[in-house]
């Protein structure tokens, strides 16, 4: 399947943290098979899935868009979010950061 714009479909997730003021993301993302979907652009605020993991995700109604169930398969990839504060403790920048290879025994990550 192609890549492009035309085969991608939005993903809903409900947030578990509504105190960071937003109650839901959505991610683009392409069928790879029955309710299967291939992401295919980062999350901000969602935690539990990354860069091209393979979600499972069921509509609640046939005209509704798919609602996340589950990851079906890790791509390997990690988002690190980065803050940078001004003196005054405001946010001056925001950074992601996409990681690959996480290496548990030595805690070490390469960026690809």
């Amino acid at each position: 399947m192609a890549d492009d714009e035309s085969n991608l479909v939005k993903i809903h997730f409900d947030l578990q943290e509504p105190e960071m003021g937003v109650g839901r993301e959505s991610l683009w993302a392409a069928a790879v098979g029955p309710n299967l979907h291939e992401l295919k652009n980062s999350p901000w605020h969602v935690r539990t899935v990354n860069w091209l993991d393979v979600v499972e995700a069921i509509p609640e109604a046939e005209d509704q868009l798919p609602e996340f169930v589950r990851v079906h398969k890790r791509s390997g990839h990690r988002a690190m979010h980065v803050y940078v504060f001004d003196a005054d403790r405001t946010v001056s920048k925001k950074f992601s950061i996409h990681a690959t290879n996480w290496v548990p025994h030595t805690r070490a990550w390469t960026t690809g």
